[in-house]
């Protein structure tokens, strides 16, 4: 009899509601899903110079990018990556800052970084001594 018990038990809680991860103590289970945040954007930035767009994640999760080389002549180059406002605001008074998925002196890149919830900005800094940078860009959040 004790044996039938603990096996009806032990089924019981295996068959229970499901874990909360979803943190609004509910018990539902978070799906995470994928957002397009910008995609296939042309973007232009003048050499030595940077370009930001805001990207705002509600929960953690990740964000990706890809970013496509469309200049008519030779290629661009450039840094990417994905900076909070701290870091994206070092990088704007000319000092030493770093990123999420960080890719320097590339042409065409993709990349992804796991993040926490919070605002960011999607950073490209153009490499080039004279032309200007001429790219598209697609971004996407899983959360």
């Amino acid at each position: 009899m004790r044996t039938n018990i603990g096996i009806l038990a032990l089924a019981m809680l295996l068959a229970g509601c499901g874990s909360d991860t979803s943190g609004d103590g509910g018990g539902t289970i978070h799906t995470p899903q994928t957002y397009t945040i910008y995609n296939d954007v042309y973007g232009q930035i003048g050499a030595g110079t940077v370009g930001a767009h805001a990207v705002s994640m509600p929960l953690a999760g990740t964000l990706q990018y890809t970013i496509t080389n469309r200049s008519t002549t030779t290629p661009d180059y450039w840094d990417v990556a994905f900076a909070t406002p701290t870091e994206y605001s070092y990088l704007a008074n000319g000092q030493a800052w770093q990123g999420y998925a960080l890719s320097t002196d590339v042409s065409t890149q993709s990349n992804s970084a796991a993040v926490l919830a919070g605002d960011y900005y999607f950073v490209v800094v153009c490499r080039n001594v004279v032309e200007d940078c001429m790219f598209s860009y697609t971004v996407l959040a899983t959360y």
